[in-house]
């Protein structure tokens, strides 16, 4: 079974976006779609969408995973992300989360010199330049420090790049840089070579089976 404090990574956005600011990477067709395993069997998905809200970057996060056992709902898990972003850095943030019935969520917002988060885990000042466990930026493999998208929460991690790799896709396999993060909750993340993420996977904390994110 999942863990309950899996580290996954969730609202709407609009149509396709090229923020103003080039540090930024989006995919050019405004989505990304990953189907979701558990040691092989289909789980679920997440999907994330950018937009444009003026001159600001919207991200939206939904993650929905259901495990059964014969046919029976043994554990259910969603997880939603808002992010806006203004030129590369992070404004505005609001979660919520499901995790079988625990109940979390956040909400941030970015003021002069910090980012301000009230959460589930409590209020906390981050630094102004703080990036979410959402992993769709790039950038957060540069990071030793991350604001957990459950509850609020700093997350310490260390990561390492592991070099070149070709990864599953629904297309066929593509080259991709593999990073592996240390922590709380290890996990492996993959970007392809236009640095959008491409993959994730991860061993869950209760029972190690392979949670694995297949790119659509």
């Amino acid at each position: 079974m999942l863990a309950r404090r899996s580290v996954l990574f969730g609202l709407t956005a609009a149509s396709l976006v090229r923020p103003a600011a080039a540090a930024l990477i989006v995919p050019p067709q405004g989505a990304i779609a990953f189907k979701v395993t558990r040691s092989g069997d289909e789980i679920g998905s997440h999907v994330l969408r950018f937009g444009r809200d003026g001159n600001d970057l919207t991200v939206s996060v939904a993650i929905d995973l259901k495990i059964t056992i014969a046919l029976i709902p043994v554990y259910r898990y969603t997880h939603r992300i808002a992010e806006r972003w203004r030129d590369d850095r992070l404004i505005a943030l609001q979660t919520s989360t499901d995790d079988d019935g625990e109940k979390m969520s956040c909400r941030g917002v970015a003021t002069a010199n910090s980012f301000k988060v009230e959460g589930t885990a409590g209020p906390r000042d981050y630094p102004p330049d703080i990036l979410a466990t959402s992993w769709w930026n790039i950038a957060t493999v540069k990071r030793n420090l991350l604001l957990h998208t459950h509850d609020g929460r700093p997350l310490d991690v260390a990561v390492a790049a592991k070099g070149q790799q070709q990864v599953p896709t629904a297309a066929g396999p593509v080259a991709a840089t593999h990073y592996a993060v240390s922590g709380e909750q290890p996990l492996e993340l993959w970007y392809g070579a236009d640095q959008v993420l491409t993959r994730i996977r991860f061993a869950a904390k209760r029972d190690k089976s392979v949670i694995d994110y297949i790119r659509q």
